[in-house]
């Protein structure tokens, strides 16, 4: 996906927000904001994918700031609070009538799940507000239904993490895709970018005990650009018959990459370029199943 009118302003914002939690000398915020600036008329143009740049300019806060992980805290207390509402809704699936519908709720939680972002302009999210956001989030976009029947006909699944707390309600569908019959490979960001989960997250919220396996991308990217993937993840990814792929950052870069394999994005439209690139509205959520959509 390519950047949108909104996407400079919202970078620049992002990143001011992330440079004040990294840092709170302010000469140093002013030096950083004045490099990712010069990043920006470096490197941003009309055919730039937002998820890229966006890569690029928390390098830059992380190098200028010496803070290699300014959301470290709130990933702690949202994987701990995700995890205390987790009992509950495994509950509810268990609960469900059939397997289709325990697969379809087990969807719905982990999509909603992505709510859990901060600092994107004019998007507001509490972590106190999850359980309300279970209740009240739209579906612009439903294909349970059809990646259901798909999953029965395959057996590797390559499922791409997104943010820490979300990963929690990521475990429900995993189990739900390991009673089905899939085998599951987790992958996680190598390094922190954003509020991203990374195996540090993975530990916390013991996702090893249900995936067949957990690894890294291989890089710290802001979404999956397979020049900056490792060999291990590449092999993994070379077997899978089918990639779940969790936020925006994943729709953004994986809509360029040109993949063969089904993908099924796993998001909720929380800016306007992304919204409009699928046909959402904003702030709905999307079970999308796509094969190549470059």
């Amino acid at each position: 996906m390519k950047v949108g009118p909104e996407c400079p302003a919202c970078l620049v914002g992002r990143g001011l927000l992330e440079v004040q939690k990294a840092t709170g000398n302010r000469g140093k915020q002013l030096q950083t904001m004045l490099k990712i600036i010069k990043l920006m008329e470096e490197k941003l143009g009309e055919n730039s994918v937002p998820a890229e740049i966006g890569t690029l300019r928390d390098r830059v806060i992380r190098f200028e700031t010496k803070n290699l992980d300014p959301y470290r805290f709130v990933k702690a207390e949202s994987n701990k609070l995700a995890l205390k509402l987790l009992p509950k809704l495994r509950r509810k699936i268990r609960n469900s009538r059939d397997a289709y519908r325990r697969f379809k709720l087990a969807c719905i939680y982990s999509t909603v799940g992505n709510k859990i972002e901060f600092d994107i302009p004019d998007y507001k999210f509490s972590l106190n507000a999850v359980g309300e956001a279970l209740l009240e989030t739209n579906f612009g976009i439903d294909h349970s239904k059809d990646v259901y029947m798909l999953l029965k006909k395959i057996r590797n699944v390559l499922f791409l993490t997104d943010n820490a707390g979300e990963i929690v309600f990521d475990k429900l569908l995993i189990e739900q895709l390991k009673n089905i019959g899939a085998k599951v490979t987790v992958a996680v960001k190598d390094g922190p970018v954003l509020n991203d989960a990374t195996l540090e997250d993975v530990y916390q919220v013991r996702m090893m005990e249900i995936a067949d396996e957990v690894l890294s991308i291989g890089s710290d990217t802001v979404g999956l650009m397979i020049k900056y993937a490792s060999k291990k993840f590449l092999s993994r990814l070379s077997e899978a018959e089918l990639l779940i792929a969790k936020g925006m950052g994943h729709y953004e870069t994986l809509t360029e990459e040109g993949l063969k394999i089904p993908i099924l994005h796993l998001l909720v439209a929380k800016c306007y370029p992304v919204a409009r690139s699928i046909g959402v509205k904003r702030d709905e959520a999307v079970i999308l199943l796509a094969k190549s959509m470059k």
